[in-house]
């Protein structure tokens, strides 16, 4: 087997799969990557309600001003 970068990077879903069906809104087919395992939790709906997410500490870089 050739080594292949892709099972170090995943898609973060929009929504929980739970909610977002079996594509997480990327697509109606199959992903071609995996969803990381607890995208339950570490997706962009969730992140943007929590202070200690990685979404907001970015949010938080991106809005302070350069030195």
């Amino acid at each position: 087997m050739t080594p292949h970068h892709d099972p170090t990077r995943a898609p973060i879903p929009w929504r929980p799969p739970s909610l977002a069906g079996p594509g997480v809104a990327f697509t109606t087919g199959k992903l071609w990557l995996p969803l990381v395992a607890d995208a339950a939790r570490l997706n962009v709906e969730s992140q943007a309600t929590d202070p200690r997410s990685t979404l907001w500490l970015v949010r938080r870089l991106a809005a302070s001003p350069a030195p």
